[in-house]
């Protein structure tokens, strides 16, 4: 069933509230693992990520349950960390220019 991306977007921000504070520790355990991992090899088994994010391969699964579910997440919040770091350069430098 297809739903607008309004409807997902509360759904998601809903959710997110829901979520008890360690799992988003662990969440966030695992990207930072993940991305640090990629960056020296993209072979990298997601048993290695969850050792490095020091969390069980269950709680890995139970957050990303697939390795592309895991790779997807970890770009998206690379772009939007990038743009804003552009954009805070960006309104940095014309404040100065």
């Amino acid at each position: 069933m297809f739903t607008s991306p309004t409807s997902y977007d509360a759904t998601v921000a809903q959710d997110t509230r829901r979520r008890r504070a360690d799992a988003e520790r662990n969440i966030e355990a695992i990207l930072d693992a993940a991305l640090r991992l990629f960056t020296v090899s993209t072979n990298v088994s997601m048993t290695e990520i969850a050792h490095a994010a020091g969390v069980g391969r269950v709680t890995l699964y139970a957050h990303f349950p697939s390795r592309e579910d895991l790779v997807d997440v970890v770009v998206e919040r690379s772009l939007a960390e990038s743009a804003e770091l552009i954009r805070r350069w960006s309104s940095h430098s014309s404040r100065e220019g």
